[in-house]
């Protein structure tokens, strides 16, 4: 429920205020970020791009949708994905998560969805379809349980 209404907030919200002025055109989304989401997101559009300036530098935030289905994607200034999160009832696909987390899913959580995946240096954080959140390390071992 809070992700369709998270949905129909972030549309209320490009409809009635237009673009931000950290808005950027797609054009200057890295080479890498669009290689991904062509890839593993094909036939969906683009509605918006936003760039941030951190600390370390510039992160990418990708608005896409398709059949109603949306997906918000960060990136770093590289192009390298940094977090994803699936707007409404579809789950991210698999290709777009490390092997090792779908697979520990689907063995250990037959039927759940991941909707969530963002990783750090040392971590990576999936959050299932029940609100449960699994963390595992960089190389895709589990860490950690939260329910």
């Amino acid at each position: 429920m809070k992700r369709c209404i998270f949905v129909l907030l972030m549309c209320i919200f490009t409809c009635s205020l237009g673009f931000s002025a950290s808005d950027t055109p797609v054009k200057n989304l890295p080479a890498q970020a669009n290689e991904f989401i062509q890839k593993h997101f094909p036939g969906y559009k683009i509605i918006r791009i936003s760039m941030e300036r951190e600390f370390t530098g510039k992160e990418y935030k990708a608005y896409i949708h398709k059949n109603g289905n949306a997906y918000k994607l960060e990136f770093d200034a590289k192009g390298q994905i940094k977090d994803m999160d699936a707007q409404g009832k579809k789950a991210l696909p698999d290709s777009s998560i490390p092997a090792m987390i779908v697979d520990y899913v689907k063995e250990n959580f037959t039927g759940s969805k991941i909707m969530e995946w963002s990783q750090s240096r040392k971590l990576q954080v999936v959050e299932l379809d029940n609100d449960m959140e699994l963390v595992f390390d960089r190389h895709g071992n589990l860490v950690k349980i939260d329910d």
